[in-house]
Formats: structure tokens, sequence, C-alpha cells
């Protein structure tokens, strides 16, 4: 269920990144009113699955059986070309976990180190990531050179437990799925080596296909090499 207001949950984050080390740094940090940190923590691709099952979010036909997950964030890490997502979390008291969809036990990688401090109605999560040292990176061809310019794809996934059983799972783009290797279900996060001003991109569009019930919810818009953004309609 979504959250009923700026008290029961609101959240930020922000990302640097250090071009010399090829390494990713990320914080998030939420308000939070009733934070609960018992509970069964999602630890590998297979129990994700399950639980986002249980919840009734990927089946109108699945049983409704919501786990009692306890608080948590987690990253999502894309520098494959979009071939092999990584989840970086950590639950509950600051119990952290390192999974892709092979199931395969990552928890000695020494690449990614994380930290989370919690106090009375804010939670905070930080993560420093080895991008040039993910699992499987030195024999994937996919693997995407890490220069000034570059996109990977990115996200942030926040469970939101409160006393009373309700759980809202926050992502900061769309879908919850975030380890599908096909779809658009994470965002884009572009390294540079130094801020950049922006630029307003205006526009509008017009739908002319007469079979459509409604207009498509989104409109991609492309330069080359320079950008691609999602705009609502009548934007």
């Amino acid at each position: 269920m979504p959250p009923v207001d700026g008290a029961d949950f609101r959240g930020y984050f922000r990302v640097a990144w250090d071009p010399a080390a090829a390494t990713l740094f990320v914080a998030v940090d939420i308000l939070d009113d009733d934070i609960q940190t018992t509970g069964e923590p999602i630890v590998s691709w297979r129990q994700m699955r399950e639980a986002l099952g249980r919840q009734g979010w990927r089946s109108r036909d699945e049983t409704q059986n919501p786990p009692n997950l306890p608080d948590g964030c987690a990253i999502i890490v894309d520098a494959g070309d979009r071939r092999q997502p990584w989840r970086f979390s950590l639950d509950g008291a600051g119990m952290g976990s390192t999974f892709d969809t092979s199931d395969e036990d990552h928890t000695n990688w020494t690449g990614v180190r994380s930290a989370q401090h919690i106090a009375t109605g804010r939670r905070q999560y930080e993560w420093r990531v080895d991008l040039s040292d993910l699992p499987s990176a030195a024999d994937d061809s996919s693997w995407v050179i890490l220069t000034q310019g570059t996109s990977i794809g990115f996200d942030v996934t926040v469970v939101d437990r409160d006393e009373d059983g309700s759980l809202s799972w926050v992502t900061g783009g769309p879908g919850v799925d975030k380890l599908r290797t096909r779809g658009d279900t994470r965002g884009d996060l572009q390294l540079l080596a130094a801020p950049v001003s922006r630029r307003d991109v205006a526009g509008r569009a017009e739908w002319t296909d007469s079979l459509a019930v409604m207009v498509p919810h989104a409109v991609a818009v492309k330069s080359v090499g320079h950008f691609n953004l999602q705009l609502p309609p009548h934007r």
C-alpha cells in the first residue's frame, strides 16, 4: 500500500562517482515515523520473487500472503549494458546481502561496503561499490567501459513496514522487479567527472492511432549520443 503521508515515509538519495577508482557512492536518507527492524529479510533472487508473489504484485492469480519483511533499503546497479543487474541491500538491524538472478553466493565479495544508521524517525543507508570489480565483470563481454558520460542502470528500492502490518515497496523507477534483464524498470545514471549545467526540454506530442483506447503513458524523446527522456503525456 502507498505511504499515508510525509511523516509515514519520505526519502531522498544522492549518488557520487570516483572516476579514478571506478567507484560508486550512494547515500539514502529516509524519514519514517514507524521503524520495524525485525522480520524476514530478502537475501536471494528466489526469495525476492516469492515475496513479490505473496504480495500479489506479480500475478492476480497468486494468493496474497504478505511476507513479514523488515524495513530495509536496496540499490540496483546495472553496469553491464542492461545484461545482469546486481542488488545490494541492507535490511532490518543491518543485515547486508548481494545477489543477482543466478542465486549464487556472493556474500564474500569484497567490492562493496555498506553501513546503516537507525534513529528515532530516521533511517540512513550508505554503499561504496567498486564497479570495476563486480562479480563476473572480468569475463562478461557485455560489460561497459566506465568513462566520462557513460550511463549505467540504477535504481533504489525501499521497504517500509509499519506496526499495523501495512507494507510499502517504494522504488525510484517504475515496477517492482528490478532484476529483470529486459524492460525499463531501472533508471539511468550518467557518470560525470564534474558538475554540468542542465537544460530544459519542451515539446508537444500528438497521438494519431485511432485503434488505441488511450494514449501511451510516456513519450520517448531521443537525440543520439546526448539524452533519452521519458516524458508524461500533455507535457
